[in-house]
């Protein structure tokens, strides 16, 4: 949520208020990020660097090699991480021509893919996006986009922009699961305790791309890793209640 333009360590920005909705229907605010336009680059102030960093740069072409500072919550374990821009595209907003960045990741983090104005569609929290109405801890889609040239709803009919499931009898948090071994290598392990659940278990990109899948079958569940490269990815866990999301780290 943009709450306003501000002054804030030498630049002029647009302060944004991410918010985390919970599943009980309540909101709750995590914190402030501060973003400015420089050119062709969006930068964000970075709270381990206590400076500003690039956060989507647009100025460039197929072939070129981006270093971007590590999330806040990786940058003990590496620095920086670097993609390589594998195309660049324009996609058509509302009428509005906006250019798209893919990117294939060099390590350690995964593929990344950025549009002007909407940021990423598809965000775990490991770079923020900015300008979005709502922002959760692991937002799985960017569902509406609004300013004075654009208004559009990226999901389907049912889904509202602020929806948040609400009245649920049985809540899957972390207490009800584990995940092991986080880092992995060949196998990774899901166990439910003690709760009956029905549904889906994906690896996934941070790009979303789609790389495993399973059905959940028992409390006792295992998915192999071996064939994944090193990097940083989402596990989902889906059922007709709620979507968790969870970071796994690949060590092969």
């Amino acid at each position: 949520m943009v709450e306003k333009d501000t002054f804030y360590e030498g630049h002029s920005c647009s302060k944004v208020i991410s918010i985390s909705s919970l599943l009980d229907g309540s909101k709750e605010i995590l914190k402030s990020h501060y973003f400015y336009t420089s050119g062709d680059t969006i930068l964000y102030f970075h709270d381990s660097l206590k400076s500003f960093t690039p956060l989507y740069i647009f100025d460039v072409k197929a072939g070129d090699t981006l270093t971007y500072a590590a999330p806040i919550q990786f940058y003990k374990s590496f620095k920086t991480f670097k993609v390589l821009a594998s195309k660049v595209d324009t996609s058509i907003i509302d009428g509005i021509p906006l250019r798209t960045i893919d990117t294939k990741a060099i390590y350690p983090l995964t593929n990344l893919k950025y549009t002007e104005r909407l940021g990423r569609f598809y965000s775990a929290n490991i770079i923020s996006i900015p300008l979005l109405t709502v922002v959760a801890d692991f937002t799985e889609d960017l569902r509406c986009y609004h300013d004075k040239e654009i208004d559009e709803k990226f999901v389907a009919d049912k889904w509202d922009c602020d929806y948040v499931p609400t009245n649920i009898e049985e809540k899957t948090n972390e207490n009800n699961f584990q995940i092991y071994p986080n880092p992995a290598s060949n196998l990774l392990n899901i166990r439910f305790n003690n709760i009956q659940v029905h549904g889906h278990i994906k690896i996934l990109g941070l790009d979303d791309r789609h790389f495993a899948q399973k059905e959940i079958s028992n409390s006792d569940n295992q998915m192999d890793i071996s064939y994944l490269t090193n990097g940083i990815y989402l596990l989902q866990i889906r059922n007709e209640k709620e979507t968790i999301l969870k970071l796994i780290t690949v060590i092969n």
